[in-house]
């Protein structure tokens, strides 16, 4: 990726000189420092090495430019972080640093971990500012005129919106937080940039707490500016039937469509979602609420998990095996031909027993078998010292020994997963269990082999390896967030996982309010526990909490929000 800027300026170079400049252009790309004259200050080399860096610094400030609500949701120095994965497994393939960004939204649902807290959040940020870009220098169609229509049949006429006009569906206020944020960043005031920065992450935390809901946004573009406007269900139906193709009579029928209206079971109370269920439709679903008691939680450090592949290492306990059997086999044959030395030595003294010659091919013999041993005890000291570089002390020196640690890993009765740590965090301590979950399946017990000896190239933190039971579900390749254990215990409460319901990406659990009322609301899952639930603190112990039929009470959530063509047009 770094050598993209000197790329699209050699083939400019190229292009201008003609085919005369294929030879120059080659070496230039081959060789770019052959082509780069040194000064009195740097080489070669170091000259074209200051140009790789101003290229990674001008891409990473262009993403900063175009995504700065993302900035404002993520912080900033997650979001840099976040920024260097992206563009390593993402780099630029265009000649515009406009459009570095086009595949930020799908890499951000593939690698999760980087938006987790703020999931929906961020991903509705993403999609408003890559639209706001796409609508700032999207393609334009001629616009349509009055005589353009003649006599066409009303019943068959498809019309179409302009390429650039963007339509989205999203949950949080982005608009208003996004511009709030440009507006911040523009505005020239005394204020220093800490004092600005502590108002956007207000003004984010402010939005974060809200509950999501339906927005339906136009971002559209006028005398080259670019304009967000919110429109009603039944427009974005409308428009969104249009750029599908649908005729206007089939486009008005879609935006008929309307909601029915919410259940009377289900309401908004102080904010919260509530749903009013009398005792014969809780006995009838199940619902069963317990009281939540104080447990001890420890303070959680956030990480992020890969599991590994082991090939690498398979291949080296075999290369290590093999040449230990070498070693033993070479040094079964020293000790044979030197007791033929010895042996030969002796007869020679001995009144001349065996010939000059006989005791110089015994000699031969021995030293052949001297140096093969001692090649074979090299061999075996590289691979070892290899095995230390690539995996630490302690999978090292379980390679030597052939540990049960070692042979869990390698017949894939263990897993191994490399934990790193968000840039910037230090733990004196590791915690010997940590536990990791998976999307929304049951967190996964982890046990502490060894601090690593490399990092995440995406994360740039500190790793360490841990091992987990293969049954656990995890499988090479998995990406997983790692909950670690750090500091003091504090108290808190356990929400067992029958309680905990998963919607937007978030866990939830439903809380009693009243003998017929339950709302539902948002559960911290920075502490989980062994049985899928979280410990949290801020909730008081005795408080009640729906522990059995919390999917039911979802699901009346769900049929208040169904859409229905028929009676929406009634």
């Amino acid at each position: 990726m770094k050598h993209t800027g000197l790329l699209a300026l050699a083939c400019a170079a190229a292009l201008t000189a003609g085919n005369s400049a294929i030879t120059w252009f080659a070496v230039l790309i081959e060789r770019p420092w052959q082509r780069i004259s040194p000064n009195d200050r740097s080489t070669s080399f170091e000259r074209l090495e200051i140009y790789n860096r101003q290229y990674w610094f001008r891409v990473l400030g262009s993403l900063a430019e175009d995504f700065p609500g993302l900035r404002a949701v993520l912080g900033g120095r997650r979001f840099e972080a976040m920024c260097k994965a992206y563009l390593t497994e993402c780099p630029s393939r265009s000649f515009t640093l406009r459009n570095l960004g086009a595949q930020l939204e799908a890499w951000l649902r593939q690698n999760p971990w980087w938006i987790s807290d703020r999931r929906v959040l961020a991903l509705d940020m993403v999609r408003l500012e890559w639209a706001d870009i796409e609508a700032f220098d999207g393609q334009a169609k001629p616009s349509l005129r009055g005589e353009d229509l003649g006599e066409v049949e009303p019943t068959s006429l498809r019309l179409d919106i302009q390429p650039y006009v963007q339509l989205l569906e999203l949950h949080y206020p982005v608009d208003d937080l996004l511009l709030e944020v440009k507006h911040g960043d523009d505005t020239p005031d005394r204020a220093s940039n800490a004092v600005q920065e502590s108002r956007k992450h207000s003004k984010v935390r402010a939005v974060a707490k809200l509950e999501p809901a339906q927005i339906f946004l136009a971002v559209h573009r006028l005398d080259f500016s670019v304009y967000f406007r919110r429109i009603e269900p039944e427009e974005f139906a409308l428009l969104s039937a249009l750029r599908s193709g649908k005729t206007i009579e089939r486009a008005i029928e879609a935006a008929r469509e309307a909601p029915i209206k919410a259940p009377l079971r289900v309401s908004v109370v102080a904010g919260e979602p509530t749903i009013t269920l009398d005792a014969a439709a809780q006995q009838s679903g199940g619902v069963q609420t317990i009281a939540l008691q104080n447990v001890a939680r420890q303070n959680q450090v956030q990480a992020y998990g890969t599991v590994l592949d082991l090939q690498a290492l398979t291949e080296l306990s075999n290369s290590y095996t093999s040449t230990r059997a070498q070693l033993q086999t070479a040094q079964a044959k020293l000790a044979a031909s030197r007791a033929a030395f010895e042996r030969a030595q002796r007869l020679y003294r001995d009144q001349q027993n065996v010939s000059a010659a006989q005791l110089q091919t015994a000699e031969a013999a021995f030293r052949v078998d001297e140096a093969n041993v001692a090649a074979a005890e090299a061999q075996l000291q590289n691979l070892a010292s290899s095995a230390t570089q690539q995996w630490g002390s302690v999978i090292g020196r379980a390679l030597v020994d052939r540990t049960p640690m070692l042979l869990r890993l390698l017949q894939r009765q263990d897993v191994l997963v490399q934990v790193t740590l968000p840039p910037g965090e230090y733990l004196a301590d590791p915690p010997k269990a940590a536990l990791a979950q998976a999307g929304n399946a049951v967190p996964a017990k982890l046990e502490f082999v060894s601090p690593a000896p490399r990092t995440d190239s995406r994360i740039q933190g500190i790793s360490y390896f841990y091992s987990a039971p293969a049954r656990s579900g995890l499988l090479p390749g998995m990406n997983v967030v790692v909950m670690l254990s750090s500091g003091k215990a504090t108290n808190g409460v356990l929400i067992p996982g029958s309680a905990v319901v998963w919607s937007e990406g978030r866990a939830w659990a439903y809380f009693r309010t009243g003998e017929q009322t339950f709302a539902r609301r948002e559960v911290a899952t920075a502490a989980p526990s062994a049985d899928g639930g979280y410990i949290v603190g801020g909730v008081l112990p005795e408080t009640q909490v729906v522990a059995q039929g919390a999917q039911l009470l979802l699901s009346e959530e769900f049929r208040s929000q169904i859409q229905v063509g028929e009676e929406g047009g009634q």
